[in-house]
């Protein structure tokens, strides 16, 4: 037989608090940091895309090399980002003729939880990768 309590008054509000406390604030910062870790990944995104681009058009795989780089550099500072956190890493070198595939790839560090920018926790790495195709019928410098 089942023997209730007389002292239990209250105690459903202090469930519910005491679960909004333990199981919807984590959830919420949870969902709340998604955004932040789509506008880091929308960065490397541009970054890449822009450096590959960059690589592809330029005179010279020296020039394309060089350009691609402070491209992808001003795009990620154009967005609030430092340089310190992003790794570029772009190749026009090993495959400079026409109808060739060039690449670029972007790394961004961006914060695993994040809570209004002022309270983050860990780090996770928005890797981007784009690829560019010299034009087949372009004329290059020998």
């Amino acid at each position: 037989m089942m023997t209730v309590l007389r002292n239990q008054n209250g105690s459903g509000a202090i469930e519910l608090v005491l679960a909004a406390a333990f199981i919807l604030f984590p959830f919420a910062v949870l969902l709340l940091s998604f955004p932040v870790q789509m506008e880091y990944r929308s960065m490397a995104d541009a970054a890449a895309r822009q450096a590959a681009r960059a690589c592809a058009v330029a005179y010279g795989p020296t020039e394309g090399q060089n350009h691609a780089e402070a491209i992808a550099q001003i795009v990620l500072s154009e967005r609030g980002l430092d340089s310190s956190s992003a790794l570029v890493a772009v190749d026009c070198l090993s495959s400079w003729a026409p109808g060739s595939v060039v690449t670029a790839t972007v790394s961004v560090k961006a914060p695993a939880f994040s809570i209004m920018e002022v309270w983050t926790v860990g780090s996770l790495t928005m890797t981007s990768t784009y690829r560019e195709q010299i034009e087949p019928y372009r004329s290059l410098p020998k």
